[in-house]
């Protein structure tokens, strides 16, 4: 049985350690847009709904 130290585990290589980096960003410019489109869905949801209100107050004014 061989043990392996962590000494003995090699550096990355220059490509390998650009493409960690490049998907490392990419991993932060998803979750940027995911909460951007989180925010979004928000804002869009709460206008729909006062708009929802809007209207039923606007019917209920009309049948009195």
């Amino acid at each position: 049985m061989t043990t392996t130290s962590i000494s003995d585990i090699p550096e990355p290589t220059s490509a390998v350690r650009r493409n960690q980096v490049l998907m490392d960003y990419m991993q932060v410019r998803s979750d940027a847009r995911k909460t951007h489109q989180d925010e979004s869905m928000a804002v869009a949801t709460t206008k729909e709904s006062l708009l929802e209100s809007s209207l039923k107050g606007a019917m209920v004014n009309e049948q009195g």
